[in-house]
């Protein structure tokens, strides 16, 4: 199977490696920034046996609303998904960011312009992909307060869905989710720093969990309970396509505390992945399905991580373009046209040299995948 490799890097001067902000023409790259050229190499097969590397996928903000609900009133329930599936299946485990609250009804706590509630039959989509856990700490599960928590507890657990990130006080919040994952235990924390502090969980407060001094505490010990600890965030500033100073400072703390894979949420387009120490942080997935449109949004991003299982170590990031211009694009999941993968992929490409330019990039199988290794 061929792999296109990246030569010609585009060199980042030393002044804008100590500097990560991205000035306006930094956003834009060129097609002349990305010169591929075609080696041979095999790709590992996903397999169910005890050999090659555990793959974990997660994918971008999700939620039923909107012109998702269109669709689905349009073609179906599982409209959306369908032609994605197929890169699910491939998974050895999967995990979405969930953005809304799930349940049948509930007054807003928050005053909001927008309130996010899903009906609970919206899971059945999140069960055809085989989804198995959730990441809900974000700064729209608390829309409804402490009974939309309640709610959403109760239609998540009763789907059989693993979740982390809320909870009636801070210590439900911060408890991880662990699954046993072909052989390897596996931590899932979710934390968000977005919203007001008030939905934040306390000692006495519900809420979602933040990076809280309790909160890396709880995760300093998942090393001992873990063989492989994975934090998703929901940070940063909507559509920016470059992390923040702040994103990168606390990527840099969550993985001193424990964390071997960062992923990242909440700017609605992808951002960069570095690997720092040897570890991936994936800063923005993007959305995966979301209901609104707006000139802003970008085509977007699922992670896949491989793990070794006898380092127990992310060896590589698989990223995978999937659509998400829903204006012309429509609310069905799948895979960009070749000529927009390409642009895509340049803009890509040139964040992740900027945010760490020693990384490895390449990418494979007709541009349908990007890989980074350290």
């Amino acid at each position: 199977m061929p792999v296109l490799l990246l030569a010609q890097a585009p060199q980042v001067p030393q002044s804008q490696q100590q500097n990560p902000e991205v000035s306006e023409a930094d956003k834009k790259p060129t097609a002349e920034a990305v010169q591929p050229i075609v080696e041979s190499a095999p790709l590992p097969p996903a397999t169910e046996e005890q050999s090659g590397p555990v793959r974990l996928l997660f994918a971008g903000d999700t939620h039923f609303l909107w012109g998702v609900r269109d669709q689905q009133s349009r073609r179906g329930l599982l409209s959306p998904v369908e032609k994605i599936r197929p890169l699910f299946l491939g998974a050895d485990y999967r995990v979405i960011n969930l953005e809304t609250v799930v349940g049948p009804d509930g007054k807003s706590v928050n005053h909001k312009t927008y309130i996010f509630r899903s009906d609970p039959e919206n899971l059945s989509v999140l069960k055809h992909l085989e989804v198995q856990g959730l990441f809900l700490a974000n700064n729209h599960t608390f829309d409804l307060g402490l009974p939309g928590i309640e709610q959403t507890v109760t239609h998540v657990a009763a789907a059989g869905l693993s979740y982390s990130g809320i909870g009636k006080n801070e210590a439900e919040a911060i408890k991880p989710f662990i699954s046993e994952v072909q052989g390897l235990r596996i931590a899932f924390f979710s934390i968000s720093t977005v919203g007001r502090y008030d939905t934040f969980a306390a000692a006495t407060r519900p809420g979602t969990a933040h990076p809280s001094p309790a909160f890396f505490a709880e995760l300093r010990r998942a090393r001992s309970k873990a063989d492989f600890v994975v934090v998703g965030v929901h940070w940063g500033n909507e559509y920016e396509l470059f992390p923040n100073n702040e994103q990168r400072d606390l990527a840099r703390k969550l993985v001193r505390d424990g964390a071997d894979a960062v992923i990242g949420h909440h700017p609605h387009v992808p951002q960069g992945t570095e690997f720092i120490n040897g570890r991936p942080v994936v800063y923005s997935l993007g959305n995966f399905l979301f209901g609104s449109a707006n000139y802003q949004q970008t085509h977007n991003l699922i992670a896949v991580l491989r793990i070794d299982r006898k380092t127990k170590r992310a060896i590589a990031v698989e990223l995978h373009p999937i659509t998400g211009r829903y204006r012309s694009d429509g609310y069905v999941i799948d895979m960009p046209r070749e000529e927009e993968r390409t642009a895509f992929w340049e803009e890509v490409y040139l964040l992740c040299q900027k945010l760490n330019p020693a990384q490895n990039i390449v990418f494979e199988d007709g541009l349908r995948r990007m890989v980074i290794t350290p």
